[in-house]
């Protein structure tokens, strides 16, 4: 639950989300913390801000207000959320779709099979259709 100082905006200043919108943009940085179980929110485009968190409703995702959720028992829908370090400051990677699980987990075996803080990843928008997105991912071990 929210504090009042979180709600008036005085809470913690989180680094930027890296939300890639142009095939070939991308985001490249030292790995400083892994966060495995960042909530998933719905969009509210009218008011142009966060929406409901998602939870699982009969096996899919769905937007859900918090109380309601707990009543019935709802599990939250989680994704990665990997903070790095750019040369523009400290950025997040979300890693939440379907396509973006599956290149994240191939670059991850292919580095080894782990990932790390101190390491260094890269994530590129390859293609879009709608919003549709196709990602890549590259991990680079450190030292």
């Amino acid at each position: 639950m929210p504090t009042l100082e979180e709600l008036m905006g005085g809470g913690e200043k989180r680094p930027k989300v890296a939300n890639l919108k142009v095939v070939g943009e991308f985001v490249k940085g030292r790995i400083t913390e892994i966060q495995t179980d960042a909530p998933v929110f719905d969009w509210d485009s009218a008011n142009n801000k966060l929406g409901l968190q998602k939870y699982w409703v009969d096996g899919k995702p769905k937007g859900v207000a918090e109380q309601e959720a707990k009543v019935a028992g709802l599990n939250p829908v989680h994704q990665i959320m990997i903070t790095v370090e750019t040369n523009e400051g400290l950025q997040r990677i979300p890693v939440n779709s379907k396509n973006e699980r599956e290149a994240f987990k191939a670059a991850v075996a292919e580095a080894g099979g782990s990932i790390d803080v101190g390491d260094v990843i890269g994530k590129k928008l390859t293609a879009r259709e709608g919003n549709r997105k196709t990602h890549v991912f590259k991990l680079e071990r450190a030292g």
